[in-house]
C-alpha cells in the first residue's frame, strides 16, 4: 500500500513523470495506492477513481469514466455548497 500525499509538488515535469512511472510500475506489481493531491488535472490523469470526502464520510466516487478536472471541480463546489447548508 503506498500512501502519496502531493507526491509530484514541487518537482519538474521530467521528475514528476519518473515519479508516476515508478508508481505505476508498483501498482501494476501488485499495490494499491491512495493518491492525495490539490491539483485536480494530475488526479483526473492518475486515478482509476475519485473519493471525494467532507467532514471525514466519503460522500461521493467518480468513477474513471467520469473523471476529469472540471468534474472534480464542480464536486468540490457542490460539497462546499451542501456543507454551507449544515448548521
Amino acid at each position: 500500500m503506498l500512501l502519496l500525499d502531493e507526491p509530484t509538488q514541487g518537482v519538474d515535469v521530467g521528475a514528476r513523470n519518473d515519479i508516476y512511472r515508478q508508481i505505476r510500475t508498483t501498482i501494476e506489481a501488485g499495490a494499491a495506492a491512495i493518491l492525495v493531491a490539490s491539483d485536480f488535472e494530475e488526479l483526473a490523469e492518475h486515478s482509476d477513481r475519485v473519493l471525494i470526502m467532507s467532514r471525514g464520510r466519503i460522500t461521493r466516487e467518480i468513477p474513471t469514466d467520469r473523471l476529469s478536472a472540471h468534474v472534480l471541480t464542480q464536486a468540490m463546489f457542490d460539497e462546499e455548497e451542501a456543507e454551507s447548508h449544515v448548521s
